[in-house]
Protein backbone atom coordinates (compact mmCIF):
# COMPACT_ATOMS: atom_id res chain seq x y z
CA UNK A 1 0.00 0.00 0.00
CA UNK A 2 1.43 3.11 -1.26
CA UNK A 3 0.86 6.21 1.53
CA UNK A 4 0.59 8.51 -2.01
CA UNK A 5 -2.22 6.91 -3.26
CA UNK A 6 -4.93 6.76 0.49
CA UNK A 7 -3.81 10.73 0.26
CA UNK A 8 -5.17 11.36 -3.08
CA UNK A 9 -8.08 9.15 -2.41
CA UNK A 10 -8.67 11.28 0.71
CA UNK A 11 -8.46 14.50 -0.91
CA UNK A 12 -11.14 13.20 -3.61
CA UNK A 13 -12.97 12.49 -0.82
CA UNK A 14 -12.76 15.60 1.24
CA UNK A 15 -13.96 17.61 -1.96
CA UNK A 16 -17.12 15.40 -2.35
CA UNK A 17 -18.09 15.71 1.15
CA UNK A 18 -16.90 19.18 1.37
CA UNK A 19 -19.57 21.13 3.41
CA UNK A 20 -21.39 18.05 4.92
CA UNK A 21 -21.39 17.30 8.19
CA UNK A 22 -22.16 14.87 10.79
CA UNK A 23 -25.72 14.32 13.02
CA UNK A 24 -25.99 15.99 16.79
CA UNK A 25 -25.06 19.25 18.46
CA UNK A 26 -22.07 20.85 17.58
CA UNK A 27 -21.41 18.38 14.64
CA UNK A 28 -17.65 17.35 12.81
CA UNK A 29 -17.05 17.45 8.82
CA UNK A 30 -18.48 14.15 7.53
CA UNK A 31 -15.22 13.78 6.52
CA UNK A 32 -13.83 12.51 10.12
CA UNK A 33 -16.45 9.31 9.07
CA UNK A 34 -14.82 8.19 6.16
CA UNK A 35 -11.14 8.35 8.18
CA UNK A 36 -12.88 6.83 11.06
CA UNK A 37 -14.16 3.24 8.48
CA UNK A 38 -10.31 4.13 7.14
CA UNK A 39 -8.79 3.27 10.63
CA UNK A 40 -11.46 1.00 11.27
CA UNK A 41 -10.55 -1.17 8.73
CA UNK A 42 -6.86 -1.17 9.08
CA UNK A 43 -6.31 -1.01 13.32
CA UNK A 44 -9.16 -3.18 14.35
CA UNK A 45 -9.80 -5.47 10.94
CA UNK A 46 -6.32 -5.57 10.24
CA UNK A 47 -7.49 -5.17 6.25
CA UNK A 48 -4.17 -3.77 4.63
CA UNK A 49 -5.98 -4.77 1.02
CA UNK A 50 -5.55 -1.70 -0.37
CA UNK A 51 -8.68 -1.62 -2.54
CA UNK A 52 -10.68 -2.10 0.45
CA UNK A 53 -9.23 0.75 2.08
CA UNK A 54 -9.43 3.09 -0.88
CA UNK A 55 -13.05 1.95 -1.05
CA UNK A 56 -13.62 2.20 2.64
CA UNK A 57 -12.63 5.79 1.88
CA UNK A 58 -15.23 6.20 -0.73
CA UNK A 59 -18.31 4.28 0.47
CA UNK A 60 -20.48 6.91 1.16
CA UNK A 61 -19.86 8.89 -2.58
CA UNK A 62 -22.18 8.05 -4.97
CA UNK A 63 -24.80 8.25 -1.62
CA UNK A 64 -24.04 11.34 -0.73
CA UNK A 65 -22.36 13.57 -2.95
CA UNK A 66 -22.53 14.43 -6.74
CA UNK A 67 -19.79 12.36 -7.35
CA UNK A 68 -21.34 9.69 -10.31
CA UNK A 69 -20.23 6.05 -10.93
CA UNK A 70 -18.46 6.86 -14.46
CA UNK A 71 -16.13 9.58 -12.27
CA UNK A 72 -15.20 6.58 -9.72
CA UNK A 73 -14.24 4.08 -12.60
CA UNK A 74 -12.48 6.85 -14.54
CA UNK A 75 -10.60 7.84 -11.04
CA UNK A 76 -10.40 4.37 -9.01
CA UNK A 77 -10.78 1.64 -11.46
CA UNK A 78 -13.42 -1.58 -11.48
CA UNK A 79 -12.08 -3.11 -8.30
CA UNK A 80 -12.50 -0.52 -5.51
CA UNK A 81 -15.73 1.04 -7.75
CA UNK A 82 -17.39 -2.47 -7.93
CA UNK A 83 -16.74 -2.41 -3.91
CA UNK A 84 -18.27 1.25 -3.34
CA UNK A 85 -21.32 -0.38 -5.82
CA UNK A 86 -21.68 -3.42 -3.48
CA UNK A 87 -22.22 -0.68 -0.24
CA UNK A 88 -24.14 1.37 -1.74
CA UNK A 89 -27.86 1.29 -0.10
CA UNK A 90 -30.53 0.87 -2.86
CA UNK A 91 -34.19 2.86 -1.62
CA UNK A 92 -37.31 2.09 -2.34
CA UNK A 93 -38.68 3.15 -5.33
CA UNK A 94 -42.04 5.46 -5.25
CA UNK A 95 -44.05 2.48 -5.94
CA UNK A 96 -42.86 0.79 -3.09
CA UNK A 97 -43.75 2.69 -0.57
CA UNK A 98 -46.58 4.40 -2.09
CA UNK A 99 -48.99 2.59 0.06
CA UNK A 100 -46.87 2.26 3.41
CA UNK A 101 -47.03 4.14 6.49
CA UNK A 102 -43.49 5.36 8.01
CA UNK A 103 -43.48 2.32 9.67
CA UNK A 104 -43.81 0.67 6.75
CA UNK A 105 -41.07 2.48 4.77
CA UNK A 106 -38.66 2.30 7.75
CA UNK A 107 -39.29 -1.75 8.08
CA UNK A 108 -38.94 -2.22 3.95
CA UNK A 109 -35.90 -0.15 4.54
CA UNK A 110 -34.23 -2.64 6.71
CA UNK A 111 -35.20 -5.61 4.67
CA UNK A 112 -33.64 -3.95 1.76
CA UNK A 113 -30.71 -3.27 3.64
CA UNK A 114 -30.31 -6.91 5.17
CA UNK A 115 -30.55 -8.48 1.95
CA UNK A 116 -28.35 -6.33 -0.04
CA UNK A 117 -25.45 -7.08 2.69
CA UNK A 118 -26.25 -10.34 2.44
CA UNK A 119 -25.46 -10.91 -1.15
CA UNK A 120 -22.15 -8.35 -0.56
CA UNK A 121 -18.53 -10.24 -1.08
CA UNK A 122 -16.60 -10.90 2.21
CA UNK A 123 -14.39 -7.72 1.15
CA UNK A 124 -17.36 -5.41 1.31
CA UNK A 125 -18.87 -6.93 4.32
CA UNK A 126 -16.00 -5.82 6.47
CA UNK A 127 -16.62 -2.12 4.94
CA UNK A 128 -19.89 -2.56 5.87
CA UNK A 129 -19.13 -3.14 9.42
CA UNK A 130 -16.29 -0.88 9.76
CA UNK A 131 -18.97 1.91 8.62
CA UNK A 132 -21.55 0.24 10.99
CA UNK A 133 -18.99 0.60 13.40
CA UNK A 134 -18.36 4.58 12.73
CA UNK A 135 -22.27 4.85 12.56
CA UNK A 136 -23.03 2.93 16.13
CA UNK A 137 -20.53 5.15 18.16
CA UNK A 138 -21.77 8.47 16.43
CA UNK A 139 -24.85 7.16 17.54
CA UNK A 140 -24.40 6.32 20.99
CA UNK A 141 -23.66 10.54 21.49
CA UNK A 142 -26.76 11.95 18.84
CA UNK A 143 -29.53 9.42 19.27
CA UNK A 144 -32.49 9.35 21.78
CA UNK A 145 -33.14 6.00 23.68
CA UNK A 146 -36.05 4.99 21.62
CA UNK A 147 -33.99 5.76 17.83
CA UNK A 148 -31.05 4.10 19.67
CA UNK A 149 -32.93 1.11 20.49
CA UNK A 150 -34.10 0.55 16.73
CA UNK A 151 -30.45 0.91 15.40
CA UNK A 152 -29.21 -1.54 17.71
CA UNK A 153 -31.77 -3.89 16.75
CA UNK A 154 -30.95 -3.70 13.24
CA UNK A 155 -27.23 -3.70 13.64
CA UNK A 156 -27.56 -6.78 15.90
CA UNK A 157 -29.35 -7.70 12.72
CA UNK A 158 -26.18 -7.46 10.34
CA UNK A 159 -23.96 -9.33 12.97
CA UNK A 160 -26.66 -11.75 12.64
CA UNK A 161 -26.21 -11.73 8.86
CA UNK A 162 -22.60 -11.26 8.46
CA UNK A 163 -20.36 -14.18 9.84
CA UNK A 164 -18.28 -13.39 12.71
CA UNK A 165 -14.70 -15.15 10.63
CA UNK A 166 -15.42 -12.30 7.65
CA UNK A 167 -13.46 -10.07 9.91
CA UNK A 168 -13.18 -11.17 13.67
CA UNK A 169 -11.73 -7.84 15.01
CA UNK A 170 -14.49 -5.46 13.20
CA UNK A 171 -17.32 -8.18 14.23
CA UNK A 172 -16.41 -8.74 18.01
CA UNK A 173 -15.81 -4.75 18.81
CA UNK A 174 -19.53 -4.43 16.78
CA UNK A 175 -20.77 -6.58 18.79
CA UNK A 176 -19.24 -5.38 22.02
CA UNK A 177 -20.81 -1.92 21.50
CA UNK A 178 -24.22 -3.73 20.51
CA UNK A 179 -24.45 -5.93 24.19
Amino acid sequence: MRLEELELTLEFVFGAHRGQLRDGDSPLPYLTHVVDVLNNLRYIGGISDTAVLHAGLLHDVLEWSEVAEAELLEKFGDEVTGLVLEVTRSEPTEEQIQALDSGGISQLRSEMLLEEVSQMSARAKCIKLADRLSNFRAALQVRTPKRMERYRAKTRAILDVIPKETSPGLWEELDRLVQ
